[in-house]
């Protein structure tokens, strides 16, 4: 929990806030859905696409994780799909930083008041440093993250 905890101090805006897309399509992302207690609202007629980022201080600890992670999404209890070579382009973010997102579009459309649930697991196979997150929370050693499981999250989704 402790990891998890640090990852929203890092980057609670990147992964906390889940927007539209397209116009037919809402992206959830699965950490932000998790601090939300595993459920949100996206509107009704929309796909539901789930995503998952990493940030860090520079470009290269960002890299660091990709080749180091292991991502899966499954939806409504299906078989995971490995996702981890779908990384994308390490962009600059603000307020100074770099980030790298993996979509999975998962093919569902809500009709209002139905749901579906996606299931997340990221890894990492070594230990992950974002230069961001410290062991007190704002200084001194840094918080490494991994080896291991960083986030094994369920979230549901209704359509509105």
């Amino acid at each position: 929990m402790r990891i998890l905890v640090a990852i929203g101090l890092a980057a609670a805006a990147l992964f906390a806030t889940s927007t539209a897309a397209a116009a037919d399509q809402s992206v959830v992302g699965a950490y932000g859905c998790f601090l939300q207690g595993g459920h949100v609202y996206r509107p009704a007629g929309t796909s539901i696409v789930a995503r998952f980022g990493w940030a860090a201080k520079n470009r290269g600890l960002v890299q660091e994780y990709v080749n180091s992670q292991t991502t899966t999404f499954a939806v409504n209890g299906g078989q995971p799909v490995d996702v981890s070579g779908s990384y994308g382009a390490i962009d600059e973010y603000e307020p100074g930083g770099f980030v790298s997102w993996v979509y999975y579009d998962t093919g569902i459309v809500l009709a209002p008041g139905e749901s579906m649930t996606f299931h997340t697991v990221v890894s990492v196979a070594h230990r992950s440093l974002d230069g961001v997150v410290f062991e007190d929370g704002e200084k001194g050693r840094p918080l490494f993250y991994g080896p291991g499981t960083l986030l094994d999250a369920d979230c549901t989704v209704t359509g509105v």
